[in-house]
């Protein structure tokens, strides 16, 4: 079984809440949200998985409930106040990527236990000027499980080793505004081959 682990990637974007929760939970209800109006107390329950609020309030802290941060130079994360009217918490995680000098940055995360399937949910404002993101949110499983996400861009996983299911936004260069147009980018064993004999998510 492959261990399944969280990945985020967000490029000038602003993420509010994040929990994974296994999908037997949703076969009996409305979701474990219901119990956790404003999901206070979410991350408590023992069929969450992980849960993020980033009320922590400043990069340090909240880069401790994370395995893997990246954050160049410092510049690319920060908090913020900008929240929904609906949200029971004060602050938010703006990251945002700057041309020249850096490519964004990411948190990753491997979840507290091995599961076969979940369910994920988050938050997330895209800034208005946003154009292009190459990676955003991924979930997937390494076999063995490291601390840090993995490459293998462009190769085709065996079948034992990884497989990444990542949301991909896109706005055709400015055609369709944020969030985009959102699609899947995935790496497992049966993909099919690119151009150029390679492997690229599909």
């Amino acid at each position: 079984m492959l261990k399944l682990q969280l990945i985020l990637f967000a490029f000038t974007s602003i993420l509010l809440c994040f929990a994974i929760i296994p999908q037997r939970i949703y076969s009996q209800s409305y979701g474990i949200a219901e119990k956790y109006p404003g999901d206070i107390g979410i991350e408590n329950d023992p069929n969450v998985l992980f849960a993020e609020n980033f009320e922590a309030g400043n990069i340090e802290e909240i880069g401790k409930h994370w395995d893997n941060v990246s954050n160049k130079d410092g510049k690319v994360m920060q908090i913020s106040s900008d929240v929904p009217l609906s949200s029971s918490g004060k602050y938010s995680l703006q990251m945002t990527s700057t041309l020249g000098e850096n490519t964004g940055g990411h948190l990753y995360v491997r979840l507290k236990r091995p599961v076969d399937t979940v369910y994920a949910r988050f938050y997330v404002k895209f800034a208005e000027n946003n154009s292009y993101i190459h990676h955003f949110v991924h979930i997937g499983g390494y076999n063995p499980p490291t601390p840090w996400p993995q490459g293998g861009a462009g190769e085709r996983p065996r079948g034992d080793d990884r497989v990444t299911i990542g949301i991909e936004p896109h706005g055709d260069n400015g055609r369709y505004p944020p969030p985009g147009i959102w699609s899947f980018y995935n790496y497992w064993h049966e993909m099919k081959v690119s151009a150029g004999n390679r492997y690229w998510g599909n």
